[in-house]
């Protein structure tokens, strides 16, 4: 009796055990799941802002680079404009490197003969905004010119009027400005009826002439030269920043 008691108890207690043994197994494999829908629940989360990190970033480089065009574009209108809003862009544009003449010193080539040619040429008007003007064929060439109907006006640098030469230019009616600010007039440039602008490193001197190294452009263009005689208009214009010389 003892003894099939004893067996029944051992087989309860086995019974126990194993029960106990499913449960805990159920268990780990229920954690092992938890853990493993875990780690995918958190594979998912990374990967979405990953994705989201990535969209965000390539809109903020898009934007970016959106924004950069943007800025070059505005840059590149705002320095084809000038101050009242007018475009340089289209004359700077059309002018055909076969319609430009220009001259080396340094090439053994005549400076002072293209300046002369074009003044010597021209029939309606000169416009001249020179630093140094006191080269004696030039200022003869300019008197000529003011004599025979064309309409010469230049301007020039305080420091740089010679009143031997352009006392010439003064007596043949030829109106003449110099700067008043304390900086320099220090252009090079002359405009001939409209149509063609010269412009360089070239002062219309003895030492530009027979001494240095310049260069000279003749430009041969319609559309520029119209553009730059209206900035040489303003500069005529300015009250403020020049004045008339009147010579002796």
């Amino acid at each position: 009796m003892k003894r099939m008691h004893r067996i029944e108890l051992e087989r309860q207690r086995g019974f126990l055990k194993m029960k106990w043994y499913h449960a805990i197994k159920s268990q780990h494999a229920q954690s092992r799941s938890i853990n493993q829908l875990a780690v995918l629940a958190l594979g998912s989360v990374l990967l979405l802002s990953a994705c989201s990190s990535g969209q965000a970033s390539d809109a903020k480089s898009n934007g970016a680079a959106a924004g950069q065009e943007n800025a070059v574009s505005e840059t590149i209108q705002n320095n084809s404009s000038t101050a009242d809003g007018s475009d340089l862009s289209p004359a700077s544009a059309a002018v055909n490197p076969a319609n430009i003449d220009y001259v080396f010193t340094s090439e053994g080539q005549d400076g002072e003969q293209l300046v002369l040619k074009e003044i010597n040429n021209a029939q309606q008007s000169i416009d001249l905004a020179m630093y140094n003007l006191s080269r004696g064929s030039i200022v003869k060439a300019l008197a000529k010119a003011s004599e025979r109907g064309v309409q010469v006006r230049i301007i020039s640098d305080q420091s740089k009027v010679n009143l031997d030469d352009l006392q010439r230019l003064i007596n043949a009616n030829v109106p003449i400005r110099i700067n008043t600010f304390e900086g320099k007039m220090h252009e090079k440039l002359m405009l001939v009826d409209g149509k063609t602008a010269l412009v360089g490193s070239f002062n219309y001197t003895r030492a530009s002439s027979e001494e240095n190294d310049e260069v000279l452009l003749a430009i041969h263009d319609a559309a520029l030269t119209s553009q730059w005689n209206e900035i040489f208009t303003k500069m005529w214009g300015d009250q403020e920043r020049y004045r008339d010389w009147q010579g002796n």
